[in-house]
């Protein structure tokens, strides 16, 4: 065992990273749409 697992009781583990995770992908997507703005006309890779 870890010492977060030991620390801390499994519902606020599960609370944290789900926080932390939603904060990443926000921030992610936020700045996919500030570089797609930065650079009109160009089309998606897929």
């Amino acid at each position: 065992m870890n010492a977060l697992s030991s620390s801390l009781p499994f519902g606020l583990q599960t609370v944290l990273l789900l926080v932390a995770s939603n904060v990443f992908m926000t921030m992610a997507w936020y700045g996919h749409l500030k570089n797609m703005a930065a650079a009109p006309g160009t089309s998606p890779r897929w």
